[in-house]
């Protein structure tokens, strides 16, 4: 059970790591080129350090960090029957990977964002690379 996704940052021939969510759905994938939209207007476009330049694997960190603000991924349990948010960690169900075969996203498949042309390429998942690495 699940609505397993995984995304990654993608510049040139740079590729940073994979990032899974468990929960992230479709949307998920949206809400990260729409963060890295905003992202690039702000920030990118310079050649100084490896956040102007887009350098996908600070991106990813730039990424999980911006995730941090927002309650629907912050760790969250119950207590009481109360639904506690942590505002200290991160939720459960975000992992890395080292690419989008190195983690479960047999429900939505993969999905690169270019940091250069801000399009998004979806990969289906793969069964049967999956099966050989099982």
């Amino acid at each position: 059970m699940g609505d397993r996704v995984s995304i990654s940052f993608k510049n040139g021939d740079e590729e940073s790591v994979s990032l899974f969510h468990h929960w992230g759905g479709v949307e998920f994938p949206g809400m990260a080129l729409k963060w890295a939209e905003d992202f690039k207007k702000s920030y990118g476009g310079h050649s100084g350090t490896p956040i102007t330049r887009m350098e996908p694997r600070t991106i990813m960190v730039q990424f999980v960090v911006a995730l941090h603000d927002s309650k629907e991924f912050q760790a969250h349990d119950f207590k009481d029957g109360e639904l506690v948010h942590n505002k200290d960690l991160l939720t459960y169900s975000l992992y890395f990977g080292v690419d989008s075969s190195d983690g479960d996203n047999s429900d939505n498949g993969h999905f690169t964002i270019d940091l250069d042309t801000l399009e998004m390429k979806h990969q289906e998942f793969d069964f049967e690379k999956w099966k050989l690495k099982a």
